[in-house]
């Protein structure tokens, strides 16, 4: 079966780099008439040592929790919201979920504006496009991240189908600046941002069960980026419609990358990745490259009910890694170096 070369919950095509500008405003604008779920997440890698990366954003709605092999019920009014900064003394994870409901947030139904507002301030606020600014604070007042984004361009990502849900996502990426501040301590910062907008649906589909997946956004010394997905079925077996990969190069020219593998994976004790290796190919295109996730325990993590306070127990903890390795493109071959944030997920 050849792949889908466009999503039902996206107008455009998957696969095709487009300027932000011309991007449409149906597809960044929520929409929860047709939607289960919608959100907006970054992955940011930064310049500076002391606070290295970060992961924040929000998600409301719902999805089927079983494909991800949970009994979680399902409720309509959910919101997941995020502030994670990684520092070099250790992950700060603010995690709100559990403490407010999807129908707090405010949404602009002409342009791209979230806002949710708690104990007399905004815990986050999303504005613009393409020119964009994210403020996300933990209402304690010990974190916080205001950020600009200046996206470029974006692409539709193949959709994920799992027996239950449909997971459909284009992705943006910006270079950013701002500022982050823990426990008072402000620190500037410069770099890349991977800005993410899924959407589910619940509904049925004859496939094998979810096993897991490994998304590695990063940005190289050059300018150039690359983000990409390797994912495995419940049976252990490869999903190819989902492996896959976008490369970015310093001007904005791109690749898309329709393989992708890893191999030699290895895991710390805390059953998180620790080393890898990544292929992606695409026309004209082959990247080899090696990752090695920095050590980065939780320094402190706090906000709702559930959060886990420990890497053994997140299931969901972000990867601060290093990579270098080759890139082969237009019959030119390139040694790159360079970091990102990696997401595993496995059932």
């Amino acid at each position: 079966m050849l792949p889908a070369t466009s999503s039902p919950l996206f107008t455009g095509t998957i696969g095709a780099t487009v300027a932000a500008a011309d991007f449409p405003p149906a597809n960044y604008l929520i929409d929860d008439a047709c939607y289960d779920y919608e959100g907006n997440w970054a992955f940011c890698r930064f310049d500076q040592a002391e606070v290295m990366a970060a992961r924040l954003g929000f998600g409301r709605g719902v999805f089927d929790w079983s494909d991800y092999g949970s009994t979680a019920p399902l409720d309509r009014n959910n919101l997941w919201v995020h502030l994670e900064l990684m520092t070099r003394a250790g992950a700060v994870q603010w995690i709100g979920t559990g403490n407010y409901r999807a129908g707090q947030v405010q949404l602009q139904t002409d342009r791209l504006d979230c806002r949710l507002a708690g104990g007399g301030a905004d815990v986050f606020h999303i504005r613009g496009w393409p020119e964009m600014t994210w403020e996300f604070a933990s209402p304690d007042g010990s974190a916080s991240a205001r950020l600009r984004f200046r996206v470029g361009n974006v692409t539709i990502l193949p959709d994920c189908i799992m027996p239950h849900n449909r997971f459909a996502m284009w992705l943006a990426t910006a270079r950013l600046e701002g500022e982050v501040r823990v426990n008072g301590v402000r620190t500037s910062v410069t770099g890349t941002a991977f800005h993410d907008h899924p959407r589910i649906v619940i509904e049925p589909h004859a496939v094998p069960p979810f096993g897991w997946y490994l998304y590695t956004p990063m940005q190289f010394e050059d300018g150039s980026r690359l983000a990409g997905y390797y994912s495995q079925d419940g049976a252990g077996q490869i999903v190819s419609d989902y492996c896959f990969g976008l490369y970015l190069d310093a001007d904005g020219g791109a690749n898309w990358l329709t393989a992708s593998d890893v191999r030699a994976l290895r895991f710390d004790t805390d059953r998180k990745p620790c080393e890898w290796e990544s292929e992606w190919t695409g026309p004209d295109f082959r990247a080899r490259l090696s990752m090695r996730v920095r050590p980065t325990d939780i320094r402190r993590a706090w906000g709702g009910p559930t959060v886990a306070r420990t890497r053994l127990e997140n299931g969901n903890m972000p990867l601060v890694f290093d990579t270098e390795g080759e890139i082969a493109r237009r019959g030119r071959s390139l040694s790159v170096r360079g970091g990102g944030l990696a997401e595993y997920l496995s059932v």
